[in-house]
């Protein structure tokens, strides 16, 4: 039933509540390719999908608990990303 209803996208405002960051904050992780734009309105306002709160938690986590940098947290979500595609196309076993 919840599969039908659309996903409702977060404005950067909303998405920078949702995890208590700065406006300025997401930009920033957005610029440097952290966060994922879902989609732009025709105004130019940046929509975010609702996972961006989850990984927003997690860029904020690794620097201020694990102390990594920008270039490392990109290359932790990278691999992150890159390991859920692989789980995601294994083939059922028979």
């Amino acid at each position: 039933m919840g599969k039908d209803k659309a996903t409702k996208l977060l404005k950067i405002g909303e998405l920078a509540e949702a995890v208590r960051e700065t406006k300025a904050t997401i930009r920033f992780w957005t610029n440097e390719g952290l966060l994922e734009v879902a989609k732009t309105t025709a105004s130019g306002y940046a929509l975010y999908s609702p996972q961006m709160i989850e990984n927003a938690q997690e860029i904020r986590r690794l620097q201020s608990e694990d102390r990594l940098s920008i270039a490392e947290i990109k290359w932790r979500m990278k691999m992150k990303h890159l390991a859920a595609d692989v789980s995601s196309k294994k083939e059922p076993e028979n």
